[in-house]
């Protein structure tokens, strides 16, 4: 199937490609592809974000062991040269399809929420659940949105995307360049921080996300964004306890767990430095 590569853009066809589909569509940027005009592409498609998925990441160990799933598959990827199925901690059937362009894996194409056997999906999903502590009847509430699956349909899907990658890439590749990829990606820590601040998240898992030198991407994101990771985490975890204090009647230990703080005291210390009061002196007045 071809494409006429000048009245479409990646984004478009991805757009097309999972409303027909129903499938969850998005890319893993490996090599900085990504980063290049002819293939910027919005937020969702980059994120592996869904109802049932934001649910399975909704605990700490959930968000841990849905990263660790994530960056073994993307290794087993770049070692090699096959598209491959395989199911989820959580039961859900995905295709993982390296595009390779030259001989060199550019990014890694994911496509999933889908099954081929409901039954044996919601066990696998309520056996990880209580592992994770992650609430499995909520999950089983997402069920009615996962598709059957059908694997040639997706190798398809999967077929045309990395067609269209190919024909853009040689179409432009005089204009392609990846310098661009170090500012991208301190903004994309940046947004994954925003998202995600609440979770076990540190510039160890984004080294390990990116396939980055955790020091050179430490580096990367105080030039770009102006201070540490650990801080832009720690500021966004203060501003939301900070609104929830406000807001709410939760206690001070639940909003310090919520935020993402595990220490109740390291919790008090952190904001007692950046509102000049304690948390319970704060909600006071």
């Amino acid at each position: 199937m071809k494409f006429e590569v000048a009245k479409l853009n990646l984004n478009t066809l991805l757009e097309y490609l999972s409303t027909t589909t129903g499938i969850l569509i998005n890319l893993h940027d490996v090599s900085g592809i990504l980063s290049c005009p002819p293939f910027d592409i919005e937020r969702r498609f980059k994120v592996h974000t869904l109802g049932f998925c934001d649910i399975a990441k909704s605990t700490h160990k959930g968000f841990l062991l849905c990263t660790s799933c994530k960056n073994t598959v993307c290794k087993m990827a770049l070692r090699g040269v096959k598209p491959f199925f395989g199911v989820c901690p959580y039961g859900l059937l995905e295709l993982v399809y390296p595009i390779k362009i030259n001989n060199r894996t550019e990014c890694i194409l994911f496509l999933g929420n889908t099954t081929e056997n409901l039954t044996l999906t919601a066990k696998k999903a309520e056996a990880a659940c209580r592992k994770t502590d992650v609430d499995f009847t909520k999950l089983s509430e997402k069920f009615g949105g996962i598709k059957a699956a059908d694997r040639k349909i997706m190798l398809k899907t999967a077929e045309i995307t990395k067609e269209f990658i190919s024909l853009a890439y040689h179409k432009n590749r005089r204009s392609i360049t990846y310098s661009a990829r170090p500012n991208k990606i301190a903004e994309e820590m940046k947004l994954y921080a925003d998202e995600y601040f609440d979770r076990p998240l540190t510039l160890k898992k984004m080294a390990e996300i990116y396939f980055m030198n955790e020091k050179y991407l430490g580096r990367l994101f105080i030039n770009q964004i102006g201070q540490t990771f650990h801080s832009y985490i720690n500021m966004r975890r203060l501003e939301s306890a900070e609104n929830l204090l406000r807001a709410t009647d939760k206690t001070v230990l639940e909003i310090s767990l919520e935020c993402g703080f595990n220490s109740i005291s390291y919790f008090n210390r952190e904001f007692m430095k950046t509102y000049g009061k304690t948390p319970s002196e704060y909600r006071k007045i």
